[in-house]
């Protein structure tokens, strides 16, 4: 009878700890996705692991890398040229110049535009997209690259370029703008300079006392990184005439 109870007991248990095993549990079943920045509670969402797009200004960054920061693409401003360190072409058509001395020498509105214009052919190019930029023609780029360069002392030189073709806008507000946006600077002794915005610079109280930058100068022998103060803060920069823009992404275009 003793041997009858113990087998009972055990058949018990185990009927108990198979069905502990097969049910369902709710927490283990729940779809959780790895992610790298959860929120204060430690957990992270669906959303929170989708893959973040690659903005427009990105590939500006991308694309400035590719530039050697040692002097091999030196600061040359001559006329015989468009500032541009290579040839650069739109559907078969060569729409800026190289320096003939093959120095892939640059000058300031020259080398951002072709920045720009390399950063939107390489995006058409990734994302399967046509050699085709807003339906611009190889014509129209006359007119765009002069508006690159400045009509006028004091005046924006990018911004105004990218809101006539409907390719970008000017910003108004200094908190609005983000790395890789394009600035035309000018300065309190009149010179100006077309540059990629970097990051603001701070002083310990807090005040935005100038930017770092990456462009063409002679001061770092030509292409690289470069910091610039604002008048008041040991600089030159002239806060007033100071000009940012942002380009659009080629996906964004028809729906501005």
């Amino acid at each position: 009878m003793k041997k009858f109870i113990i087998i009972i007991v055990l058949a018990v248990v185990l009927l108990t700890a198979l069905f502990v095993v097969a049910k369902p549990n709710a927490k283990n079943n729940v779809n959780v996705e790895e992610c790298n920045d959860c929120g204060d509670d430690g957990f992270c969402t669906p959303e929170d692991t989708e893959a973040k797009a690659i903005s427009f200004n990105d590939y500006i960054l991308n694309i400035i890398e590719d530039y050697e920061r040692d002097g091999s693409y030196p600061y040359s401003w001559v006329n015989s040229y468009k500032g541009v360190s290579r040839d650069l072409y739109y559907n078969g058509t060569k729409i800026a110049n190289a320096n003939p001395d093959g120095s892939h020498s640059t000058f300031c509105c020259g080398l951002t535009f072709e920045v720009y214009f390399r950063t939107i052919m390489q995006y058409n190019k990734d994302h399967g997209y046509p050699e085709n930029i807003n339906n611009m023609s190889a014509e129209d780029f006359d007119r765009f690259i002069s508006l690159w360069f400045v009509q006028e002392t004091k005046g924006d030189g990018p911004g105004i370029a990218l809101e006539a073709y409907g390719l970008g806008d000017r910003i108004m507000a200094m908190s609005d703008v983000k790395k890789g946006d394009f600035v035309q600077i000018w300065r309190t002794s009149g010179s100006g300079h077309s540059v990629i915005f970097i990051n603001w610079v701070l002083n310990e109280e807090g005040d935005t006392t100038g930017m770092k930058y990456w462009s063409t100068q002679p001061g770092t022998k030509g292409v690289n990184y470069n910091t610039e103060y604002f008048a008041g803060y040991g600089g030159k920069v002239d806060k007033a005439h100071t000009h940012y823009s942002r380009a659009y992404a080629p996906k964004n275009l028809n729906d501005q």
